[in-house]
């Protein structure tokens, strides 16, 4: 019996459109990863949500809504209100009955031939008991996984145990038990004190451009005496030459 509805169901019932809607709306989302593994086993991996339920709910264009019988639509014609391929049609119309959700109680046949379009009743199965009772698409998320996610999302926590909630040094000054104000938080105007507290480098001391009187005449009387060598080294001839110049 189910008491998460406001009608009470057994399973095999036929369910409203109503309570199949709910029903798709809580649709464990675990089943769709493993569509194609687990139920299908065609190979061809997940469905994803958005088709899912845009299958699931075009399916219901026609039929009884209340008693949930009669609900009779092509592949096709699916396909054309949902936006969907005929093949993502099928996959999804195929998981639901996988899961009991939708039962073929009849095959019609169309007007000048072709396939033969099925009649659907909605259907209270187990499946649709435990969705929604749940009323959770992520419950047991874990459980869901694909074998290899889970797989190496153990490895994670064997090898790293402590890996949620731990922080990376910002830099090698820094213990992440030992909190401390670093520079890259450090309040602005604490800074400016630290800054102003540091020694300053010496000041760069210019050399003068213009030197000293003494040393000025200094310079120029070795510049006399050396004028005065070079010319006691010259010939009388070239004595007038070096003392008026070229």
């Amino acid at each position: 019996m189910n008491n998460h509805t406001s009608k009470t169901y057994s399973i095999g019932d036929p369910i409203s459109a109503g309570t199949f809607r709910k029903y798709i709306e809580h649709f464990y989302n675990g089943h769709l990863r493993l569509a194609g593994e687990k139920f299908l086993q065609d190979g061809r991996g997940a469905i994803e949500r958005p088709t899912f339920v845009a299958v699931a709910h075009s399916l219901l264009a026609t039929g009884d809504f209340k008693t949930g019988e009669r609900f009779r639509l092509s592949q096709v014609a699916i396909a054309e209100i949902s936006g969907c391929s005929p093949k993502s049609v099928r996959r999804v119309l195929r998981l639901l009955e996988k899961l009991g959700a939708i039962r073929v109680v009849e095959t019609s046949k169309r007007p000048g031939g072709g396939m033969p379009v099925k009649v659907y009743t909605l259907t209270y199965s187990d499946h649709v008991h435990a969705v929604l009772s749940d009323q959770d698409r992520n419950k047991a998320r874990d459980q869901w996984k694909r074998p290899q996610r889970a797989a190496q999302a153990s490895d994670t926590r064997e090898q790293n145990p402590s890996a949620l909630g731990t922080t990376t040094p910002i830099n090698r000054d820094h213990n992440p038990n030992q909190w401390g104000p670093q520079p890259h938080n450090r309040n602005p105007q604490d800074q400016e004190r630290t800054d102003s507290d540091r020694s300053s480098p010496a000041p760069l001391v210019a050399e003068p451009l213009a030197r000293s009187g003494a040393d000025r005449q200094e310079s120029d009387a070795d510049w006399m005496d050396e004028l005065l060598s070079e010319i006691g080294a010259l010939p009388m001839d070239g004595l007038s030459e070096a003392i008026e110049g070229p």
